[in-house]
């Protein structure tokens, strides 16, 4: 079941402890723009789609694709 809220939440979390990190590391521009492609429509709504907030939405994605490829 799509989850955008909890997929939304798990990229904002991320992505500020990366920004966090970057700026430590003086490479703030990275980290501004670290995963930025995440809300993307195309991307965001897979992600949303698979998200369960125990895993990657990706990993969950790429079974459910080899599951619909296997004879």
């Amino acid at each position: 079941m799509a989850n955008p809220i909890g997929h939304l939440k798990t990229i904002n979390k991320h992505r500020h402890a990366v920004i966090k990190n970057c700026f430590r590391a003086g490479i703030p521009l990275q980290g501004l723009r670290h995963d930025l492609s995440k809300y993307a429509p195309v991307e965001f709504l897979n992600g949303a789609k698979y998200y369960d907030g125990s895993r990657s939405p990706n990993e969950r994605s790429e079974e459910h694709t080899s599951e619909l490829q296997s004879p």
